[in-house]
C-alpha cells in the first residue's frame, strides 16, 4: 500500500514486530507458545508506553486495519491482516475478517483467485461455460479426455487459444487459471506438465518426477466442449 509511507516510525516498528510474532495463520503468540488475547497484553508484551500506543499505534491500527480481535472456542485471539504478514497463509477466517483490505491491496485477479478458494462467485475464474469466459484472459489451461489431462498450455488469450485446440485435439473438457506474470506462467506450465505428464506434452516430459512443490493454483470449473 502506497500510503504506508505515511506511517510514523513507531507504527512501522510495531508492524515489523507483530509480523515476527505471528504464526503462519496470522495469530499472535507469546514466544510461539501462548496466544495473545488482548490489545493491552500485546502493548505490554512489546513494551510500548501507553502514550505511544494511544497516540501512534491505535489510530493506525484502526486506519489500516492492521490487527483484529476475534473469539473462538478457546477464547480471544489477535489476528494480523494478511497483507502485513508476508510469511502467512490466507485462511477463510482471515479472508472474511480483512476482505476489504485484501481487495484494495491485491490485484483484481489475485483477489478473485483468493476468494474463489472459499466461495463460488460469478466470475470468469469459476466459469462453467465457454461463452462466459472473458477475452484476453492470460494464464494456464488444461485439456481433458475422459477425465484425464491430455495437454497443458499457456496463453495470453486462453479463450482464443482453446478455440484453436478444439479443432486440433481430441478433447472433451478443459479448465483454466488466471496468471498475468509471464515468468509465473512459464514455471507453472512446466510444473503441471511434470506433475501430470500429459499425452500431448511429450516434448517437455522427463521420466523422473520433480521433488519441487509449488503452491497449487485455483482452477476454474471444468468446461465441457459441447457447451461451446
Amino acid at each position: 500500500m502506497d500510503n504506508f509511507l505515511e506511517l510514523d516510525m513507531h507504527t512501522a516498528a510495531f508492524m515489523y514486530y507483530i509480523e515476527r510474532i505471528a504464526n503462519r495463520n496470522g495469530v499472535l503468540y507469546y514466544n510461539n507458545k501462548k496466544r495473545i488475547k488482548s490489545f493491552k497484553d500485546l502493548r505490554q508484551y512489546i513494551n510500548l508506553s501507553s502514550g505511544v500506543w494511544d497516540r501512534n499505534i491505535i489510530p493506525n491500527i484502526k486506519k489500516y486495519n492492521i490487527i483484529s480481535k476475534l473469539k473462538d472456542a478457546e477464547g480471544w485471539k489477535i489476528l494480523v491482516n494478511p497483507i502485513f504478514n508476508s510469511k502467512g497463509i490466507i485462511s477463510k477466517e482471515l479472508f472474511d475478517l480483512f476482505e476489504k483490505e485484501i481487495e484494495k491491496d491485491y490485484s483484481y485477479y489475485k483477489y478473485i483467485q483468493l476468494k474463489s478458494k472459499f466461495y463460488k462467485i460469478e466470475d470468469p475464474i469459476i466459469a462453467s461455460n465457454y461463452p462466459e469466459m472473458c477475452n484476453n484472459i492470460s494464464g494456464i489451461y488444461r485439456l481433458y479426455k475422459n477425465n484425464k489431462i491430455i495437454y497443458i498450455g499457456k496463453s495470453v488469450d486462453i479463450k482464443k487459444r482453446l478455440y484453436t485446440h478444439n479443432k486440433e485435439k481430441d478433447m472433451d473438457e478443459f479448465d483454466f487459471t488466471i496468471l498475468d506474470n509471464e515468468s509465473d506462467k512459464n514455471i507453472y506450465e512446466l510444473y503441471y506438465i511434470d506433475k501430470y505428464k500429459p499425452l500431448y506434452n511429450k516434448d517437455c516430459l522427463e521420466e523422473s518426477i520433480s521433488s519441487i512443490k509449488l503452491e497449487e493454483l485455483v482452477f476454474s470449473n471444468k468446461i465441457k466442449i459441447g457447451e461451446w
